[in-house]
This record gives C-alpha cells, sequence and structure tokens, in this order.
C-alpha cells in the first residue's frame, strides 16, 4: 500500500523545510509531492533542498483546493495524508497518528486539527469531538481525530 503526503504551498520557504523534514524520510510515507502554488519566493527551492520526492511550480496561484487536486492527479498512492505547508510544533509522531489508523483499516479518514482559543470565540463552545461527529454523519465515514490533535498548543507546549 502505498502513502503520499501532498503539501500545497504558496510562499512557504520560511515554513516548508521544517514540514518536508518531517515527512520526507517518515517510514510510512513512500512519497513526499510539494505543490508550490504560484510562490514569488523560494519555496519551490527549499522543497527541492529539503528532498520532496516531486515539486510541481505552477505559474500562477490557484488556491490551495485546485493544488491538492494537482497533487492527487500526480501520484498513484492508495492512501494520501494533505498538509499545510506551514505548520508549527509539526512532528513526525503527528504523521504516524494520522496515516497509521487508516493503513490498519480503523478507519477511511483521519483529521487533525489544533485547537485555538480563537476558533472557539468564532464556532461557540461547541467541542471538536462533536464537529467530528457531526462530520461522520455527513460523510458516512469512518473518520478518526487522532488524541494529540485535540490539544491546545499551550497544553501541547506543557507536555514537552
Amino acid at each position: 500500500m502505498k502513502t503520499v503526503a501532498i503539501i500545497p504551498a504558496y510562499n512557504e520557504e520560511k515554513s516548508i523545510g521544517n514540514v518536508l523534514d518531517m515527512v520526507v524520510n517518515h517510514p510510512l510515507i513512500d512519497e513526499v509531492i510539494v505543490v508550490d502554488d504560484g510562490s514569488v519566493d523560494s519555496t519551490s527551492l527549499v522543497a527541492k533542498n529539503h528532498n520532496a520526492s516531486r515539486v510541481i511550480t505552477l505559474k500562477e496561484n490557484v488556491g490551495k483546493g485546485k493544488a491538492l487536486d494537482i497533487g492527487v492527479k500526480n501520484t498513484e498512492a492508495d492512501i494520501m495524508l494533505f498538509l499545510d505547508a506551514d505548520l508549527i510544533n509539526f512532528k513526525s509522531v503527528h504523521v504516524t497518528n494520522l496515516i497509521k489508523p487508516v493503513m490498519d483499516n480503523e478507519c477511511e479518514m483521519t483529521v487533525g486539527a489544533i485547537v485555538r482559543e480563537g476558533i472557539r470565540k468564532v464556532v461557540g463552545d461547541t467541542s471538536l469531538e462533536k464537529r467530528m461527529k457531526a462530520f461522520r454523519e455527513l460523510c458516512n465515514m469512518r473518520i478518526k481525530l487522532p488524541p494529540d490533535f485535540a490539544k491546545s498548543p499551550r497544553q501541547e507546549a506543557e507536555d514537552d
């Protein structure tokens, strides 16, 4: 079973290297595709220097959704991991926690989410788990939320 990490990126030269360092040599990832979505900085060069399997450089910005679609159309992988290029405090264990349940057929999809206080103010007191339950029912899929993604950034810092 082949796995791919697809990373859409727009002007992320300062952060994409850290994300790539966690996925490029990860034992569960077979391929890493970066879709540079029309960046005007050195995003593509940084991705190449951090050994992405493939860097697709778009001439103009087409948006995150289209960039992801381009990545999907350029792989034969069975399992796809979509990652933002600007993740902070992203660790190898996060990759494992997102990919392993799908590989082990525990679920069809995992979702990683960082709970931030500002988001709670926008959506009210609805817990992340309640939102995931509604999403599961809507999609009629087995979806798992890795427990370490339910922590706030402050809790994660306290755990380290």
